[in-house]
C-alpha cells in the first residue's frame, strides 16, 4: 500500500499486487479511500496466507495483529547515507572540481560541478526520506514493512517468498557495525528504483538485528551453531566455523579477499562469503536453488581454481563463491545439486513453505 504525500493529504491510497514471476507489480489499484485500500489489502493477505479476518460489526475487516521486532532510528538512517559510497562519490567530484581551479585559475569552473552536486544533494535526500521510520514486525499473513516520510509504504511479504538473502557492510559502516539487508523475492525480478526498495528487508542494523532478521527469514538454519557460522560468515576469514575459503594460488586474482571467500553448507542452506571493501554473506535455502554452474577464465583454469554461482530468482542477490579449487568446486557442485533435488522433494512431501515455518515463534529459533 502506498500512499504520496498528496494522496495522504486526501485521504487516500494505492494498492500494487505482486505475483510470482511478474518482475514488477502486475496490477494497480489507484485512488482508493484509505479505508477501502486496508479493508481490500486485509481481505486479500489474509486469504493468501490462508487465515481468517475479522470482520467488525460496522463492516470494517481489520487486518492481523502484528508484532513489532524492529525499528531502525532516524538518526541511524542520517549517518548511514552520509557515510555510504554516495559521499565518496561527492568528495571525488569536490575534490576534482578544486583541483581544476587551482590548476587553471580559473575559479569560474567550479559552477560547472554546481548541476553534480544538486544531484548529490537530491540522491542524499531520496536516501534518507526513502528509508525514514523504517519498522519491521510480523503477523500471520507474512513479514511487514513500513518506511517513507513523504510517500509512506505498508508493504508485506508472504510466507516462503524470499528465495535468497544477502547481508552487506561496506568500508565506512565498519566503523559503527552496521549491516545492510537485501532478499530475493519471488516476483520483485531484478528491477532498480522501486523494486530495489522493496527488496531491502533492513536498511542498517547492528549484527544483532541482522541475527534477528535472519531468524525470520530462516527458522531453521540447519546448524548446531548459528550465531558461530552467522558471525564467520559476516566478520570472518579463513578456516573459521568451518567455511571452506580459497586456496592461497587464488591470491593471484584476488591478493585482498581470497582468505575471506568461502562457503559453508549447513542442513538446510548454503552460504556464500566473499568481499574485502565490501563485505557480503549471501544464503540461499537447498530448495530454492533455481540452477548451479561453474565458470573457469583462462588465468583460473592455469591455476585450477573454479568460480561456483547459484542462480536464485531474479533480484539484488547474486549467490557467488570465487576462486575455489577446482576440486572443491567439483565436489560443492555435486553435493549442492543433490541437496537441492532432496530438499525440493522433502518440502513438497511435507507441504514446506520454504518461509516461515511458524511466524509465531520464528524469534527464538536462532
Amino acid at each position: 500500500m502506498v500512499q504520496p504525500l498528496l494522496a495522504r493529504l486526501a485521504g487516500l491510497a494505492e494498492l500494487k499486487f505482486d505475483v510470482a514471476d511478474s518482475g514488477k507489480s502486475a496490477m494497480k489499484l489507484s485512488f482508493l479511500k484509505l479505508d477501502e485500500a486496508k479493508r481490500l489489502r486485509a481481505a486479500i493477505l489474509a486469504s493468501a496466507a490462508g487465515t481468517h479476518y475479522v470482520v467488525a460489526e460496522d463492516g470494517v475487516i481489520h487486518e492481523a495483529p502484528e508484532q513489532e521486532v524492529l525499528v531502525v532510528p532516524p538518526l541511524r538512517i542520517a549517518l548511514a547515507t552520509i557515510f555510504s559510497a554516495l559521499s565518496v562519490a561527492t568528495v571525488v567530484i569536490l575534490a576534482g572540481g578544486i583541483f581544476l581551479v587551482v590548476a587553471s585559475h580559473k575559479p569560474g569552473i567550479i559552477f560547472l560541478f554546481f548541476p553534480a552536486l544538486l544531484a548529490m544533494g537530491a540522491m542524499y535526500w531520496r536516501a534518507f526520506t526513502k528509508d525514514f521510520n523504517f519498522r519491521l514486525a510480523l503477523s500471520p499473513d507474512g513479514i511487514r514493512l513500513h518506511y517513507g516520510m513523504l510517500e509512506t509504504r505498508a508493504q508485506t511479504i508472504p510466507p516462503g517468498r524470499i528465495q535468497a538473502v544477502a547481508v552487506k557492510q561496506n568500508l565506512l559502516w565498519r566503523i559503527f557495525g552496521w549491516y545492510h539487508i537485501q532478499v530475493n523475492v519471488a516476483g520483485y525480478g531484478d528491477h532498480s528504483g522501486e523494486g530495489g526498495s522493496r527488496s531491502v528487508l533492513l536498511p542498517v542494523g547492528t549484527k544483532d538485528e541482522v541475527f534477528t532478521v535472519l531468524a525470520l527469514v530462516f527458522p531453521d538454519p540447519g546448524m548446531d551453531n548459528p550465531f558461530e557460522v552467522f558471525d564467520a560468515g559476516l566478520t570472518g576469514s579463513g578456516e573459521t566455523a568451518g567455511f571452506v575459503h580459497s586456496p592461497g594460488r587464488a591470491a593471484w586474482l584476488d591478493p585482498l579477499a581470497w582468505r575471506r571467500t568461502g562457503f559453508f553448507a549447513s542442513r538446510t542452506a548454503v552460504l556464500c562469503r566473499h568481499g574485502f571493501f565490501t563485505r557480503q554473506l549471501q544464503v540461499v535455502p537447498h530448495e530454492r536453488t533455481q540452477s548451479l554452474r561453474l565458470y573457469q577464465g583462462p588465468v583460473m583454469r592455469i591455476l585450477r581454481l573454479a568460480n561456483f554461482e547459484l542462480h536464485s530468482t531474479p533480484g539484488p542477490v547474486k549467490p557467488l563463491v570465487r576462486h575455489l579449487d577446482l576440486a572443491t568446486a567439483q565436489m560443492l557442485f555435486d553435493a549442492q545439486a543433490l541437496r537441492a533435488a532432496t530438499a525440493r522433494r522433502l518440502a513438497g512431501s511435507f507441504g514446506a513453505s520454504g518461509g516461515h515455518a511458524n511466524p509465531a515463534n520464528s524469534l527464538e529459533s536462532m
